[in-house]
């Protein structure tokens, strides 16, 4: 994984400091471009890294990092629409792929996390799904996940990206916390999910906002 964008360190490690207490499902909201998956995806890689680092960030370098870089971690799974599906370079042996792609999250891939959700996890940690973007899931299959964060497994979490402005099946169960109306800094992203008013495991959210982003000054999207 590459670099983190300066402007994602301190949410970043905000969030892998209140490791303990921290929302079971988290929404990354945000324009194209500003960070939210690379921010998702690093929460991901700290949760599940071996040898943190001193300020709490992924080390990069063990067995749990290298697999996170290839998607390939036992205990992270990502779910997208199987149209964004990475298609395999030249002599590169291609992932299987459904018959018919879709631009959807369908509820088959919904329903396909219940095996991982509930058995223990592979490396004795945390359970990371990150699920992008959430303006994909149809009404089925948002039906269907928040079924599953009403009853949060323990110690595992589930990341959702979403771009305000495109609606979202079941956007109003994607309750955010009192308080998390506030901007960051063009540029900036601000963490809300531990804050003052913000509900964590068992509080009534099934999603608690912790992160939104905005464009830079110029207009111009910073991030992946």
């Amino acid at each position: 994984m590459n670099e983190l964008p300066v402007w994602l360190v301190p949410p970043l490690q905000s969030l892998l400091a209140s490791r303990a207490t921290l929302h079971h499902a988290l929404l990354f909201s945000g324009p194209e471009g500003v960070g939210k998956e690379w921010l998702a995806r690093s929460l991901a890689a700290g949760l599940l890294c071996d040898q943190p680092r001193e300020n709490r960030l992924a080390c990069g370098q063990c067995a749990a990092c290298r697999w996170m870089s290839q998607d390939s971690h036992p205990d992270f799974r990502l779910l997208r629409p199987t149209a964004d599906e990475p298609v395999a370079e030249e002599g590169e042996t291609p992932s299987p792929r459904p018959a018919k792609v879709s631009r959807d999250i369908r509820i088959e891939q919904i329903r396909g996390l219940a095996g991982f959700v509930e058995v223990a996890s592979h490396r004795g940690g945390a359970k990371v799904i990150l699920i992008t973007p959430a303006e994909a899931m149809n009404s089925a299959a948002a039906n269907a996940l928040l079924k599953t964060l009403e009853e949060p497994p323990r110690n595992t979490f589930f990341s959702v990206g979403h771009q305000p402005g495109k609606p979202t099946a079941g956007h109003r169960s994607f309750t955010l916390p009192a308080g998390a109306g506030a901007h960051p800094p063009a540029g900036a992203g601000t963490c809300l999910g531990h804050g003052p008013g913000a509900r964590r495991r068992g509080e009534g959210a099934s999603v608690a906002c912790v992160f939104r982003g905005r464009t830079a000054p110029c207009g111009r999207p910073r991030g992946e």
